[in-house]
């Protein structure tokens, strides 16, 4: 059996230790950066003119509203989709469902 050695790497730990906190204080000042906008243009922007909340909260329900029912239509055409790839693995050669496929396609 073999013994292994221990070494002390405390001193590298640190020197390591010391370069990430040199880095993160760097990348703190690119941060702090002005922005390139003011406030008001970055509402307009958003799609309230006058930064009003009831303006954006209208507008950000009818973009929820538009995308849930995106969604829905996803999830109904996936349906499908998985009920008519069930039903082309069939192997059966007179048990087709003209119906059922009629209605999904």
């Amino acid at each position: 059996m073999t013994t292994t050695s221990i070494q002390d790497r405390t001193a590298e730990f640190r020197s390591v230790l010391t370069q990430v906190q040199k880095r993160q204080a760097l990348s703190k000042v690119g941060a702090q950066r002005q922005s390139l906008i003011s406030d008001t243009q970055r509402r307009e922007a958003n799609g309230s003119p006058n930064g009003d909340a009831k303006g954006r909260k209208g507008a950000r329900s009818e973009f929820a509203r538009r995308a849930a029912e995106i969604g829905r239509g996803i999830t109904a055409t996936m349906a499908k989709l998985e009920r008519l790839a069930q039903l082309a693995k069939r192997k059966t050669l007179f048990d087709d469902r003209p119906v059922e496929i009629a209605e999904l396609t």
